[in-house]
């Protein structure tokens, strides 16, 4: 979906959305979009009704912009048409905030939003049950939901591709994951099967020195 406004309050807030499912199923994940401004660690949560945490993860690996993800360690079961909240911890601010959302408009069965202002916040410091709401407000938390009796799909892959100047080089790979490849007779070369993660690919050929020497690379679900 297309993101509006980001806000400019530079306070340390809990952003989130109450939801329910019409299935039960699993919640393996949360996903938040973020502007270039909201930085800082990000701490996603998964709420109850009361406010018991069954679920919290640490973003990493995120892009300076974007859809972000975390996937949780192990994932979390949910009953059918029981309310939940997602949230995460914005320790910068700069949210993302669209006011008055039609709600009403937006459909991602069996999923659903929770009430006319399903979008909820909370100041603090630290990660903490949002409840919340402000002028009808979407702030742009997602779910990663499994309903019941769903296999988990495989996790997506994505290749890291570039070129340097001359050929036969090294390229090595390091980071979340680690391969090494050369480049064709045109300096070009592709890592494939490369999952969500930070990594940085360094070149190398005997008499050679490159610059720069390694280059930095951020995947995330793109």
């Amino acid at each position: 979906p297309r993101v509006g406004e980001v806000t400019n309050d530079r306070a340390s807030v809990n952003v989130g959305l109450r939801f329910y499912s019409d299935v039960p199923g699993t919640v393996t994940g949360i996903r938040f979009y973020k502007g270039p401004r909201n930085t800082g660690t990000h701490i996603g949560s998964l709420w109850s009704t009361s406010g018991a945490r069954p679920g919290t993860v640490t973003f990493t690996g995120e892009t300076a912009s974007g859809w972000q993800q975390a996937n949780f360690a192990t994932p979390i079961s949910i009953t059918a048409r029981t309310v939940y909240t997602v949230s995460y911890l914005a320790p910068g601010g700069y949210y993302a905030c669209d006011q008055n959302y039609a709600w009403s408009a937006l459909n991602a069965g069996p999923l659903r939003v929770s009430g006319s202002s399903p979008g909820v916040y909370v100041y603090g410091s630290s990660a903490a049950f949002p409840a919340s709401s402000w002028n009808r407000s979407n702030y742009y938390v997602d779910v990663v939901f499994v309903p019941s009796g769903t296999t988990n799909p495989p996790a997506s892959t994505y290749t890291i591709s570039g070129r340097v100047s001359g050929s036969s080089a090294t390229l090595t790979l390091s980071g979340a994951s680690s391969a090494t490849t050369t480049t064709d007779t045109a300096g070009n070369y592709v890592f494939s099967g490369v999952r969500t993660g930070s990594y940085v690919v360094a070149a190398s050929r005997p008499g050679y020195t490159f610059t720069p020497a390694t280059t930095s690379v951020s995947v995330n679900g793109a």
